[in-house]
């Protein structure tokens, strides 16, 4: 029995012995099979957070209606970007390791594919990622050159952040680890893993090109597929036209990739001479115009076709339109229509002339067969004019149309204008250092960019001088003539973007557009003229344009109330804009009125702060929204931005007393070298006020700040500069009082902690001394009124003595009108509100 019972007690030893080394054995087999397999591992890992990302990206407009939706989202990309830039990173790990510790015989040319692979994918990331489909599949509506000139624009410059140098090139970090490893081993770790990982890479590689191209060909329909549609639906829509009256002559001239900020009939008359400036009185420019797409043909494609329903219509995609084609529209009710086109060959024309143009009855195509691209040879607009006073006689005869599609816009800039053109310098951006022009944005090479804006200011002077030419031939017609120009779409040329639609810019469908009657329309049809001066201040979207056309020719539609500028009564419906499909399939469109449309219409809502800044503005009353003013507005290009929507900006200033100047920037920030004379010279007017929020105010620099302010205002506009004083430590109270008496506004902009503070427990002692010390030294100062945060608001209500001053409220949680109380926004003299720009500093 005792046997049996020592027996019993040696085998539970031995069973507990084994038990207790059974986590030792797994803790072992795990880290040899990390050992073995890490970079197999680290792939599968990095390719999950990819896939889930990826997957969950294709259902954001579900993700958008959850509780704390755009956050998520904000994960989600966070998710996918670092999963790439790791895997990216593991890639080069991988490639280094092998090449550098192992004989490779075979494997050496495939690595080295693999590190080639590597290097053109941080070119591109950043560029084709940003790219909508429906950008690559306008690609495939270009010719070779124009594609290539495209993709080149994108890939022209390498744009990686501190943070994605970290992820992308922190895994060389380990390389000593793994050297140690392969001398451990004898040289036979790793390479088996390693070839396993990439095998894993390639197959994501592979599967997000195919899911690329796929996205790509969904949104490519070829030309026959659109002519089908114009065609069926033209032949339903004849029976609805009517004739109403005689017409006049009508010349439509097409821009080409035309922001209405940089046009120069839309720059203050001082800038530079332009022969558009100089007749200006005589031409009814309309203000708030914009383009459907920014991309050529989805833009003309519905300017040139008749909407069904002319709100409902901008949420569907083009390839869902069924409209008439306007053009047959015009012949069938009498029109004699021309079209010259000075746009590249598709083909065997452009995309444009093919659908519209063969449909009237004189067709011309500058640039087709005799088009030489390969030596360089290419008519520029100067040809498009030229052809035009060809054609020009036929505007003896009546119920003449003509479209004169011009190319001169278009990128490479200065290549598609004559070269003696080249004589525009400095009309845009003044020679100010690349922070001060641009804020923090990535430029890459300034002289570069640069040289782009100055091209482009080459081009705009070229597109005057060419419509000029146009309208003075027209002036001198003896029937009526009515002129219209139009863009087809903008160009942001600030951002280096262009026009494509994934990188939105309001720059890309904001576009010029006006109108010439000479003396003999003015005298034959006032009524059309008049009404088109009434209109010219009203929303309208080149959406609708047909209907203009339309109603210029003198054709009744029985359908629908046309939308036209020259009818008095024109009312536009709320406005949308890229109407859109990215590349992971999800539905977009750009609100430029109403936002709330396109969350009804299952669309996800995308589009620069201006749109949203500009609707938060609009939904005030004129006194109200007045008062609104964008926040830190430390750059050219945003001061630039914000005065197009706010008539107030706030702006930081700190004052070097040494150099007797004043800077437009935010300590800790590096000096941005861009004075506050500069951002008044080269900005434009600003009607309301403008808040200086006085950064390092002491008793020297006071003397300084009066003496620059009083040289850069007049006496009877000083009333609208607010200064911003933070603390009185070691200002002279005379100072502020001199400030005051010159006719500026005084405010005390009260400590953010403090007010925040204060507002949770009045009662504190740095509260009462608040209330009992300071506030009687600001009345004494001068101080017409206090700054704070809106967090602040219980605090300075609290206050008695701040019954008496004005508020100016700081409010960076105010994303649209529902988020500002309007009690508060009634009290206060001056609300800032956050206004995101590309070109924030």
């Amino acid at each position: 029995m005792a046997q049996i019972d020592v027996q019993f007690r040696n085998e539970v030893l031995r069973n507990s012995q084994n038990s207790a080394l059974v986590p030792v054995r797994r803790s072992r087999y795990a880290m040899r099979t990390i050992q073995n397999h890490f970079f197999t591992i680290t792939a599968l890992a990095a390719s999950l957070l990819i896939a889930i990302a990826f997957f969950l990206q294709g259902f954001l407009s579900y993700l958008y209606r959850l509780n704390h939706g755009e956050e998520i989202i904000h994960v989600i990309n966070k998710v996918d970007q670092v999963g790439f830039l790791l895997l990216l990173g593991l890639v080069l790990l991988m490639v280094v390791s092998a090449l550098g510790f192992h004989r490779l015989e075979r494997s050496k040319s495939l690595l080295t594919f693999f590190l080639l692979a590597f290097i053109l994918t941080v070119v591109a990331k950043g560029k084709f990622d940003n790219m909508g489909s429906d950008s690559m599949a306008e690609i495939m509506h270009a010719n070779s050159q124009e594609g290539g000139d495209f993709i080149e624009s994108y890939l022209s410059f390498v744009k990686l952040s501190v943070k994605e140098c970290i992820v992308l090139f922190g895994p060389l970090l380990l390389i000593p680890v793994y050297a140690l490893l392969v001398r451990k081993s004898g040289g036979t770790a790793g390479l088996r893993d390693i070839r396993l990982a990439l095998k894993i890479i390639a197959l994501v590689y592979l599967l997000t090109i195919a899911h690329f191209f796929y996205q790509m060909a969904v949104n490519y329909h070829s030309i026959d597929y659109f002519r089908e549609r114009l065609e069926s639906s033209t032949a339903r829509a004849v029976g609805a036209l009517g004739r109403t009256r005689e017409a006049p002559n009508v010349v439509v001239y097409i821009g080409e990739s035309t922001s209405r900020e940089n046009f120069p009939l839309y720059m203050p008359a001082y800038a530079q001479a332009d022969p558009l400036q100089e007749i200006r009185d005589e031409l009814i420019v309309f203000s708030d115009v914009v383009t459907s797409f920014s991309h050529t043909f989805p833009s003309l494609y519905r300017a040139f076709t008749m909407s069904k329903d002319p709100y409902l219509d901008q949420f569907l995609l083009i390839k869902d339109l069924r409209r008439p084609n306007t053009l047959a529209v015009l012949e069938k009710g009498g029109m004699e229509t021309h079209w010259i086109s000075n746009q590249n060959l598709v083909g065997r024309w452009d995309w444009n002339s093919e659908l519209f143009g063969r449909h009237s009855q004189h067709l011309k195509v500058l640039n087709g067969a005799e088009r030489m691209y390969f030596n360089g040879v290419r008519k520029t607009d100067r040809a498009l004019v030229a052809a035009y006073l060809e054609e020009a006689s036929h505007l003896e005869r009546s119920r003449q149309m003509m479209f004169l599609h011009s190319y001169a816009g278009h990128a490479d800039y200065c290549k598609n204008i004559p070269r003696e053109e080249h004589t525009v310098s400095g009309r845009f951006l003044p020679t100010l250092s690349q922070h001060a022009l641009f804020g923090d944005m990535y430029v890459g090479d300034l002289n570069e960019r640069m040289e782009s804006i100055d091209c482009y200011g080459s081009v705009m002077s070229f597109v005057s001088k060419n419509l000029r030419a146009v309208i003075d031939d027209i002036a001198q017609r003896t029937l009526p003539v009515v002129f219209l120009y139009f863009a087809d779409h903008g160009e942001e040329i600030y951002e280096g973007t262009g026009h494509d639609s994934r990188r939105n810019s309001y720059r890309h469908i904001e576009i010029p557009f006006f109108i010439y009657f000479n003396s003999a329309a003015r005298e034959a049809y006032p009524d059309l003229y008049r009404a088109a001066q009434e209109n010219r201040t009203k929303p309208y979207s080149i959406e609708w344009l047909s209907d203009t056309l339309i109603d210029l020719a003198g054709i009744d539609y029985k359908e629908r109330q046309l939308l036209s500028v020259f009818r008095p009564d024109m009312q536009a419906p709320k406005r949308y804009a890229l109407r859109r499909t990215d590349i992971r399939g999800n539905q977009f469109i750009l609100a430029v009125d109403d936002e709330d449309a396109s969350q009804r219409h299952d669309l996800l809502n995308h589009g620069h702060d201006y749109f949203r800044k500009r609707r938060l503005y609009n939904a005030f009353p004129g006194p109200e929204k007045n008062k609104l003013c964008s926040s830190r507005t430390n750059s050219l290009l945003k001061f630039r931005e914000a005065a197009s929507i706010f008539q107030c900006v706030e702006i930081d200033i700190t004052i070097d007393a040494e150099a007797d100047k004043l800077y437009v920037y935010r300590p800790p920030q590096a000096n941005n070298h861009l004075q506050l004379k500069d951002l008044i010279a080269f900005g434009p007017p600003l009607e309301g006020h403008m808040l200086l929020a006085i950064r390092n105010p002491d008793s020297r620099n006071l003397a300084v700040l009066q003496a620059q302010l009083d040289r850069l205002f007049l006496p009877d506009q000083r009333h609208r500069i607010v200064i911003e004083i933070p603390h009185f430590d070691g200002v002279d109270r005379q100072g502020l009082q001199r400030l005051a008496k010159a006719g500026y506004e005084l405010f005390y902009a009260l400590p953010a902690d403090l007010g925040a503070g204060c507002a949770r427990d009045t009662l504190q002692a740095v509260c009462q001394r608040f209330a009992r010390e300071i506030l009687p030294v600001i009345e004494q100062a001068g101080v017409q009124g206090i700054a704070f945060d809106i967090e602040a608001v219980p605090f300075v209500r609290s206050l008695h003595a701040a019954t008496r001053l004005q508020y100016s409220i700081k409010d960076m949680s105010a994303g649209g009108g529902k988020d500002i109380d309007r009690a508060i926004l009634a009290r206060s003299n001056t609300y800032s509100i956050p206004y995101r720009s590309a070109f924030d500093y």
